[in-house]
């Protein structure tokens, strides 16, 4: 995935995968790739966090 600009909380990243946007809760780095697995999709707005 692509980090492509902050979120609204505090280390929160959005990025985008598969042409759907993406909120990384807790990512290390602010910009560039990021490996993420998806944690949660309601109403599709997909969280997830980094992928160790």
């Amino acid at each position: 995935m692509e980090i492509k600009a902050p979120g609204w909380v505090e280390g929160e990243q959005l990025g985008v995968a598969k042409n759907r946007v993406v909120s990384v809760v807790d990512s290390p780095v602010s910009e560039g790739g990021l490996r993420v697995k998806i944690v949660s999709n309601k109403h599709n707005i997909y969280v997830a966090v980094p992928y160790i």
